[in-house]
C-alpha cells in the first residue's frame, strides 16, 4: 500500500477546546468514551486539524444507529462545506479514562480510516491527565507494515473465514508540545 507519510499532526485550539468540553460534558452524565470526527487537510508532511464535530452516541448496536450516525456525519460535513469551513475528514478522535478507549474496533476503525485516507489519525484524549497538569492528548497512526499485515490477513479471511488471526498493532505516535504563542493556540505533534 502506498501512503504519504505524515511527519507532524498540528491540531488548531479551537479542536482541543471542543473535545475538552465534549469529554467533559459527556463524562459527567456516563464514564462511557465519547468520540467524534476531525477536519482538516494536509499541507506538505503536516495534517492540520482545524475543526471537529462530536458524534451522537449510539444506543444500541444495531444497523439503523449506525446509519443514522452516518447520515449525521455526512450532513454535518455538508454543513461545515457550506459554510466555507474546512471540511475533509482526517481521523477521529476518542475521550475516556486510561486507555479503555483503545480496543479492537477503535483500531479497526482506524484501519478503515487509513485505507481511505493515508493520513488519517485517531487523537485521543485522556482527562485524568488533566488532574495532573497535563495535557493528555496523543495522535495515533497505524505504521505502513501494520495495515500491509492487516491487508493480508483480510484477504486470507475472504478465503478462508473460519482462520484466526492475532496481531500486535504498532503505532506511529505523535507526542505533544506547544507550537506557538499562548494568543494564537496551535499544538503540533512531531514524530518522536
Amino acid at each position: 500500500m502506498d501512503t504519504q507519510r505524515i511527519k507532524r499532526v498540528q491540531v488548531d485550539g479551537l479542536v482541543l477546546t471542543k473535545i475538552i468540553t465534549h469529554s467533559q460534558e459527556e463524562t459527567l452524565l456516563s464514564s462511557d468514551s465519547v468520540s467524534g470526527v476531525l477536519l482538516g487537510l494536509t499541507v506538505g508532511d503536516t495534517l492540520e486539524i482545524t475543526n471537529c464535530f462530536p458524534l451522537p452516541k449510539l444506543t444500541d448496536d444495531d444497523q439503523s444507529s449506525g446509519e443514522a450516525v452516518s447520515a449525521y456525519e455526512f450532513d454535518m460535513i455538508r454543513n461545515m462545506r457550506q459554510l466555507n469551513s474546512d471540511y475533509l475528514s482526517v481521523g477521529f478522535y476518542q475521550s475516556g479514562y486510561g486507555s479503555s478507549f483503545l480496543s479492537r474496533s477503535t483500531l479497526e476503525s482506524l484501519f478503515q480510516y487509513q485505507m481511505q485516507i493515508s493520513e488519517a489519525v485517531l487523537l485521543t484524549y485522556d482527562p485524568s491527565c488533566a488532574t495532573r497538569g497535563q495535557l493528555g492528548m496523543k495522535a495515533f497512526h497505524l505504521s505502513e507494515q501494520i495495515l500491509n499485515a492487516m491487508l493480508d490477513t483480510e484477504m486470507r479471511l475472504r478465503l478462508n473465514p473460519n482462520l484466526k488471526v492475532r496481531h500486535n498493532f504498532e503505532f506511529i505516535i505523535f507526542v505533544f508540545g506547544r507550537e506557538s504563542s499562548l494568543l494564537i493556540p496551535s499544538y503540533g505533534l512531531a514524530v518522536t
